[in-house]
């Protein structure tokens, strides 16, 4: 399904976009490959998909917690309504096991500022592909679908208007228009800060239209990409005969064109490209009839090119402090000297008509694919450093080549029988944001108390009563911190980093005896010891795997998950004979320390089954196998209780439907009867519970989730 929708100027306009609106409409050229059938029989799957552009190799694509796209809002311009638009995409998540994304649970928005549309079975077939597969590469991400009264150019850019002023990062536009000469005036709705605008070249070989001409939007063509069931490359990716692209006729080159050497005056598109060629187009859903019709869909075209790269604009938007900003021209710079290689796939074969030069794909840029399709395992560290890291931080002393993770491997598990569940929160799969938390009140702190926040670069920062190890950062712009521990003196300790590394600070020797997994992001958490002559300890995977270092004893778990990235947190009592490892659903299994007996099975835990939210646990001080008491965290800020701990009071973060809650803490002189302490935020405010007082943060980041965890001695 060709879907890159035409600007049809009638007779007595002057201009597709002119400054009278009358007669100017556009109309979806739809190219269905094969048509529909009851049952998903054809087209790419996501999986196919993610593989064939190597997306599957980042970090996100694998993280329940933090999927791609998370805390993006990508905003798609369609005119007309389609009435099935939720129904359909729970179809197709439901087909490729993806995450719920409904109006309900916050994931989708269906905006209708100028009044509800008239339905349109072709728009409908639109709005189908641009949702489901910009949620299938960005399924962490909020989807803003704004409809537009008709198709009419002056709503439709109205309804780009709509999506910035509502926190789109990205906005899609999978149409456009034959250019005219006052199309320069219509720039100005593609000029936002933080914003990233993507349109398609056109379906019909070459030539350009607008607004993919515009300097300010990334014009999308498209290829054939043929790919097997596991989506390896079959072939070359070939440029699609059907992709819009040449110079435009009335805007001038900007500098990133002119400086990446790209001959001639005026604007050439497209900037990039990726699958459009409907003969390898992707699977989509549609229920709203059309041509009589409903089911599943084979469609392509550079309409289908253009919501994908909306996809993954929105998932490397995700891996930033900020989102882009002239977006184009970062591309260019992406595709400049040796990274050229290693972030695009350069198109070389392949043509869009009979035009010569102009109308072949060729090394480097061309009027055909632009400067190629994406790799996304280096186009998009390119674009947000750190997100899909290739060297180690710094170096491990004993690195362990491979991860192997504990030995007892269970097929499919469910991470714990399911206990009744606690009241808070109502568990919905994709948090919606609510306002935005206060920073942490900034009276004097306890002085008998150490703290330190962590930051996701590995920067340790006091809350000015504790002594300073360092401050600032260890991997700037790199996400690679997951963890850290105090020594029981409180003069030292570890940061671990997603690799498994283990960086001493302070008086803390040098960790021997490490799991170490060199580009395999799955360490998630460690713990030290108490009682012992040196430091040691546990690093746990995200698999559930306990690896022992500096001479621990090996442990004895009773929960692991092969290939399941579901494991959050490891606490130990103080006894040292064993502890409890954390999962996403709030389970809490037990394990022992060497021989020693296996601490009690807790029962009494908050759990969420099939919903990762849980994110902390703490331990009550001197907890042991004798009693055992503590309180787990749920991302929204809710503090549960378990093991023989009472009640939580006067809890003072709690954000309903927002995932920022990271880390929880209790005080040195809490005890089960009066659980005292306090919970951090992504933002790195510190906010007190039971009674704790209340401490200044010891970093605060407004509108950056970069905290990480919360250290208390």
């Amino acid at each position: 399904m060709a879907l890159a929708t035409a600007f049809i100027a009638t007779a007595g306009s002057s201009s597709a976009f002119a400054a009278v609106h009358h007669s100017r409409a556009a109309s979806p050229p739809i190219h269905a490959r094969k048509a529909a059938t009851a049952l998903y029989v054809s087209g790419y799957a996501p999986a196919q998909f993610l593989h064939g552009y190597a997306l599957d190799q980042l970090a996100c694509t694998g993280d329940v917690a933090h999927p791609c796209g998370s805390g993006q809002t990508v905003g798609i311009i369609d005119a007309y309504d389609d009435p099935t638009v939720e129904a359909d995409l729970q179809t197709f998540d439901a087909q490729f096991g993806l995450p719920t994304c409904t109006i309900a649970n916050g994931c989708l928005s269906v905006a209708t500022p100028q009044g509800l549309p008239p339905a349109d079975p072709t728009w409908a077939g639109e709005i189908s592909l641009d949702v489901q597969w910009i949620h299938a590469i960005a399924p962490g991400a909020r989807i803003l679908l704004v409809e537009s009264i008709d198709r009419y150019s002056d709503n439709l850019l109205a309804a780009v208007d709509y999506a910035v002023s509502h926190g789109a990062s990205v906005v899609s536009m999978s149409w456009g228009g034959a250019e005219t000469s006052d199309e320069t005036a219509d720039d100005s709705h593609f000029r936002a800060s933080g914003v990233s605008f993507v349109a398609a070249s056109g379906d019909k070989g070459s030539g350009t239209q607008y607004p993919a001409a515009s300097p300010y939007v990334i014009g999308v063509g498209g290829t054939s990409l043929p790919l097997d069931a596991s989506g390896a490359l079959t072939g070359p990716e070939t440029a699609w005969s059907g992709s819009g692209g040449g110079a435009s006729v009335y805007e001038t080159q900007p500098a990133f064109q002119a400086n990446f050497g790209i001959a001639g005056a005026m604007r050439s598109i497209p900037d990039v490209s990726l699958d459009g060629d409907p003969t390898t187009g992707v699977a989509v859903y549609d229920s709203t009839p059309f041509n009589g019709t409903t089911g599943w869909y084979q469609f392509g075209g550079t309409s289908a090119s253009t919501a994908e790269w909306a996809g993954l604009l929105a998932m490397a938007n995700s891996l930033r402090t900020s989102p882009l900003t002239s977006t184009p021209g970062a591309l260019y710079q992406a595709a400049t000297g040796s990274a050229y290689a290693a972030d695009y796939r350069d198109i070389t074969l392949g043509a869009n008509g009979n035009c010569g030069t102009a109308c072949s794909a060729g090394p480097g840029y061309d009027l055909v694919t632009g400067l190629g399709s994406p790799l996304g395992s280096g186009l998009i560290p390119f674009l947000a450093p750190g997100a899909a890291p290739a060297p180690t931080p710094t170096p491990t002393p004993t690195p362990t080549p491979t991860p192997t993770p504990t030995p007892t491997p269970t097929p499919t598990p469910t991470p714990t029988p399911t206990p009744a569940p606690t009241p808070t929160p109502t568990p919905r799969p994709t948090p919606s944001p609510t306002p935005t938390p206060m920073p942490t009140p900034t009276p004097t702190p306890v002085p008998s108390q150490s703290m330190y926040t962590l930051d996701a670069f590995g920067g340790l920062y006091p809350d000015g009563q504790s002594p300073t190890f360092y401050a600032g950062v260890l991997w700037q712009n790199w996400n690679i911190a997951r963890s850290a521990a105090l020594l029981p003196d409180a003069r030292g300790g570890y940061v671990l980093d997603g690799y498994g590394g283990l960086h001493p600070f302070g008086s803390a020797p040098a960790a021997s005896g490490a799991a170490y997994f060199p580009n395999f992001d799955i360490a998630r958490d460690v713990a030290l010891l108490p009682g012992t002559a040196s430091p040691q300890g546990y690093v746990l995977d995200g698999w559930g795997g306990l690896h022992q270092f500096g001479g621990a004893l090996a442990p004895r778990a009773t929960g692991y998950w092969k290939n399941w990235d579901i494991a959050r947190r490891v606490v130990i009592l103080s006894d040292g004979t064993g502890g409890y490892v954390l999962d996403g659903w709030g389970g809490l299994h037990e394990f022992a320390v060497g021989s020693n007996p296996m601490p009690p099975s807790i029962t009494n835990f908050a759990y969420w089954p099939n919903w990762s939210i849980a994110r902390g646990i703490a331990l009550t001080p001197g907890a042991t196998r004798a009693s055992v008491s503590g309180v787990t965290l749920d991302g929204w800020g809710g503090v549960h209780q378990f093991g023989s701990a009472g009640a939580i009071t006067g809890l003072s973060g709690l954000w309903v439907n927002w995932d920022i809650a990271r880390a929880v803490s209790l005080s040195a002189d809490s005890s089960a009867a009066q659980l005292r302490g306090w919970v951090l935020d992504g933002w790195g405010g510190i906010h007190a519970f039971g009674g704790a007082p209340p401490v200044p943060s010891g970093g605060y980041w407004p509108n950056r989730d970069v905290a990480k965890q919360l250290l208390t001695h």
